[in-house]
């Protein structure tokens, strides 16, 4: 199935801009009606098609089909008019006056700024994701899921749900929290990729994370991570890799000196200096040195068993050695990670790796086509879900 437009295809606006034409010359089989869009009433109208030479392509078997494709035409290829209600679209002026997720778009034919923007039609996808709207049916395109077999436009994954497939995506970020997807060169869109087949593989530099459980369908995300922390202060970084800290907030204690600092309110971010004002903080912009959450004062406690030990003076400029090496051992604790050239998988919607269980009842409660793998330099001993080359993974380790 083709969803690249080629140079010889008319766009929808053209399409209904053109004058209605019922055929001409030799006429090969009974008269019938049709419906096609007047570009001066700006409505569907009935006409006898001839079913003869000449016909141009404004021109719908129903009524509902000739809307559906003539009064969408100031939206992208998959989205859909944010609508008032039933049948009347929201008009707009500027981007603030569309809902989140939909775009200030002009549309030519009717003269007017109408809000455009995929949603999640039907609830076919899964939360926090977005569907491919069918240009004639307004429904999600529908798609035959298949692990070999890429079905649906760019960005697009195909999942499926009961008995068929459906077009879905995420609705904000394509890859993990401070990694970039990589971009193709002729479309600009991100490019997808298949856990499972060699020649959708990424190149060097970047890994193939799908956004879904169960699906080898994802998107090649750079393994390099770039922090995102407020002015004026750094992220942690891995003395082994250099690569930065993830956090959960409220989960993840980082060590001395770092705190977990979220984006937009967001609970994933990276382990950042602390902030000399809190007004600078992003994720507690909103409170006080007297006024902290509750996760500030609870997980320092309860989940390191005092390995680290939070204090509250951010001028003093060296911890003791006593708290490096608490701290050291807190971060053993806590970084996860998959062993070897393997990749690690995430909850879903969170940068939370995932975690799982071997014992005699439960041998691999990973998502294929993960497997359950011991975390290295762990002391809780903890196995995660990972990804990649099994086989060359066994001959340098041996699977606990």
């Amino acid at each position: 199935m083709a969803f690249l437009k080629s140079s010889t295809e008319i766009s929808s606006e053209k399409i209904c801009s053109l004058p209605p034409n019922p055929g001409y010359g030799d006429c090969s089989s009974e008269p019938s009606i049709k419906f096609y869009f007047d570009v001066y009433d700006l409505r569907c109208k009935k006409f006898l098609f001839l079913n003869c030479k000449g016909s141009n392509q404004n021109r719908f078997d129903t009524e509902e089909e000739c809307i559906r494709v003539c009064h969408y035409t100031a939206c992208r290829p998959g989205e859909i008019i944010a609508l008032s209600n039933a049948t009347t679209p929201i008009i707009c002026e500027k981007p603030s006056q569309c809902p989140d997720g939909y775009r200030c778009s002009y549309d030519k034919l009717f003269r007017r700024h109408v809000c455009c923007g995929y949603s999640n039609l039907d609830r076919t996808c899964p939360e926090s994701s977005v569907s491919y709207a069918s240009p004639t049916q307004h429904s999600s395109q529908r798609c035959s899921p298949s692990p070999t077999t890429d079905q649906c436009p760019e960005n697009f994954i195909c999942l499926k749900k009961e008995r068929t497939g459906h077009c879905c995506k995420p609705q904000r970020d394509y890859c993990p929290l401070g990694q970039t997807p990589l971009d193709e060169t002729l479309s600009g869109h991100p490019k997808k990729c298949n856990l499972m087949q060699s020649q959708f593989a990424c190149p060097e530099g970047y890994e193939c994370i799908t956004p879904y459980r169960g699906n080898p369908w994802g998107y090649c995300c750079s393994t390099r991570i770039e922090a995102r922390c407020s002015d004026g202060s750094d992220p942690y970084l891995y003395p082994e890799n250099n690569q930065p800290q993830k956090c959960t907030v409220g989960v993840t204690t980082c060590r001395v000196g770092y705190s977990c600092q979220g984006l937009c309110n967001s609970i994933v971010g990276f382990c950042c200096t602390k902030k000399t004002s809190p007004s600078t903080d992003i994720s507690n912009s909103d409170t006080t040195s007297d006024e902290r959450p509750w996760y500030e004062n609870a997980t320092a406690h309860h989940a390191n068993d005092g390995l680290v030990t939070k204090d509250d003076d951010d001028s003093r400029t060296s911890p003791a050695p006593s708290a490096l090496v608490h701290s050291y051992a807190y971060d053993l604790m806590t970084v996860l990670s998959c062993p070897y050239q393997l990749t690690p998988s995430y909850l879903i919607d969170s940068q939370i790796i995932m975690e799982c269980t071997k014992t005699g009842e439960l041998r691999n409660s990973c998502p294929a086509p993960a497997r359950c793998v011991r975390a290295p330099r762990d002391v809780l001993r903890r196995s995660i879900c990972c990804t990649g080359s099994m086989i060359s993974y066994r001959r340098s380790h041996i699977l606990p």
